[in-house]
């Protein structure tokens, strides 16, 4: 929008120009006049337009200074280029928070369809639950994030350690903006455990930087995988997150 504003500025500046010399030729200002050097006699001197002219002797005054004027110049030129990259840095550092991806995980009692025919002889479908945990990734961000490693592990409600000792994986993936409850495999859920309760981490990066960010969860699983429960964790490991 600013660069066309300047074309129309400058087409509107020539047409001034040729306005106001249209204007001094209609009241017989001279356009045209003698100009003469040095030793030139009045009838030997040349015509000249005399904006042309003047506009010539104009740059032939400024000519000495042109080296510092460019100097000037060259330095306005390179302040305003910091100026914008400035700028330009601090609106990245502003929008990157608010634009980069945040994830998040947690999961449920792992569901498996099924499909059997009723006493009427009719296809009848449904689903049942499984022994495993289902992990279900969420980006609440408003660009992709890109899934590095997930941890997954159990223990029971008695024996929460106080810092969670994660079993890392390579888990490469992209989440998309706005995605909610992706699911990923089946863990298994270890049958020795009276009250299961799952905890993990996942990694990813976003689009802006190399940096890591983090994000962990921890709940409980109920025996009936209808219902879990909320955990209290014993350390801010457990559900902290960058």
């Amino acid at each position: 929008m600013l660069k066309n504003w300047r074309i129309v500025l400058f087409w509107a500046l020539v047409i001034v120009v040729a306005l106001w010399i249209q204007w001094w030729g209609s009241w017989d200002f001279p356009l045209q006049h003698q100009i003469c050097g040095k030793g030139e006699a009045a009838h030997d001197c040349d015509s000249y337009n005399v904006f042309f002219f003047s506009a010539r002797r104009l740059a032939e005054t400024i000519d000495p200074w042109s080296v510092l004027i460019t100097a000037i110049a060259t330095a306005v030129v390179a302040y305003f280029t910091w100026t914008i990259k400035t700028i330009s840095n601090r609106q990245l550092a502003y929008t990157r928070p608010i634009e980069r991806a945040y994830m998040s995980a947690g999961g449920f009692w792992e569901r498996q369809s099924f499909t059997t025919t009723s006493p009427t002889g009719h296809p009848v479908t449904g689903w049942t639950y499984t022994d495993n945990f289902e992990l279900h990734i969420n980006n609440h961000g408003k660009t992709p994030g890109r899934l590095l490693e997930i941890a997954v592990d159990f223990c029971d409600a008695s024996a929460i350690p106080l810092i969670p000792n994660y079993t890392r994986r390579t888990n490469l993936d992209f989440i998309g903006p706005s995605t909610q409850s992706r699911p990923y495999g089946g863990f298994a859920v270890p049958k020795n455990l009276v009250n299961p309760v799952v905890y993990g981490r996942l990694w990813y990066r976003d689009i802006f930087s190399e940096e890591i960010h983090s994000s962990g969860f921890i709940q409980g699983l109920s025996r009936d995988p209808r219902n879990s429960w909320l955990i209290d964790p014993p350390s801010e490991a457990y559900v902290a997150w960058d």
